[in-house]
């Protein structure tokens, strides 16, 4: 199951890597958000505002390490790909709970390329994994 976790990820991670420009609609948005979140830590006199509250704050989160780790023309690629491994990791560890083969895992890892990943919502996609995680150990609580 672990190869087949990699295997997936991989597989999910190279169209985004391969491409020049990503065909994700909101992508350059939450780049610009991790700008502006930057700016607002290194100059607290800005006009930009941190809301630390907010519900899709965890979305950014991949971004901004990507941007840290290779810089904004590579930090959107690597957003991607995280979500990517993400994704499989969280498919195949509901799978093997449910006592499900790879082949069922893998091929629920094909929905990544939906509407999540086109239009942008990196909070759901960062989200599944977490909730994947709680809901494994939600279940393992009820038993």
């Amino acid at each position: 199951m672990a190869l087949s976790t990699l295997a997936c990820g991989l597989a999910l991670a190279l169209p985004p890597l391969v491409v020049d420009y990503p065909v994700v609609t909101d992508l350059p948005q939450h780049l610009g958000q991790v700008r502006a979140f930057l700016e607002s830590l290194q100059q607290p006199s800005s006009p930009y505002v941190i809301q630390w509250a907010t519900p899709y704050l965890l979305g950014y989160l991949l971004p901004l390490l990507g941007w840290l780790a290779v810089g904004p023309l590579w930090a959107g690629k690597v957003t991607l790909a995280l979500c990517a491994f993400g994704w499989s990791a969280a498919v195949h560890a509901l799978a093997r709970r449910a006592g499900r083969g790879a082949a069922t895992a893998a091929l629920a890892c094909a929905p990544f390329f939906g509407t999540s990943l086109q239009w942008g919502f990196l909070s759901f996609l960062v989200g599944f994994p977490v909730f994947a995680v709680y809901f494994t150990q939600l279940e393992r609580a009820l038993d």
